[in-house]
């Protein structure tokens, strides 16, 4: 998902991010916890489940200062894509703006990411079908 365009110093925080979007309010589910080991493999990283006290506001905030917009970009699409992956997105609304003001790339762009995440699990779905009836 593009994560191979993330610098090296960012990966860590990156996952950081995706983590905080379930820790505030219950533990990892074993979909998340095989996302996020997938997300290691995919940057070249040790398998790891991050620990992080900081929420998702102070993370995506001091990766916009650090990451240049590509990269804030694609960073906005992997936690677009972890906080999808229970198949909800409870008050998503609120928090695709939070992303896009943490992650300073614009409203209008985290929703354009979140529109095509949803083409993509449209699309799997339907090949899914297709192919397994």
């Amino acid at each position: 998902m593009f994560l191979d365009v993330l610098q090296e110093k960012n990966r860590e925080m990156f996952l950081e991010a995706c983590v905080s979007v379930t820790m505030l309010d219950r533990s990892l589910t074993e979909r998340e916890r095989k996302l996020v080991l997938a997300y290691c493999r995919e940057m070249g990283i040790a398998e790891h489940i991050p620990q992080s006290s900081e929420g998702i506001a102070g993370i995506t905030a001091m990766l916009a200062e650090r990451a240049e917009v590509p990269e804030r970009k694609a960073m906005a699409l992997g936690i677009l894509a972890f906080a999808r992956i229970d198949g909800s997105m409870d008050g998503k609304s609120g928090f695709i703006e939070e992303l896009a003001e943490g992650l300073k790339i614009g409203k209008d762009t985290a929703e354009r990411l979140d529109f095509l995440l949803e083409l993509c699990d449209s699309a799997y779905r339907e090949m899914r079908r297709t192919i397994l009836g």
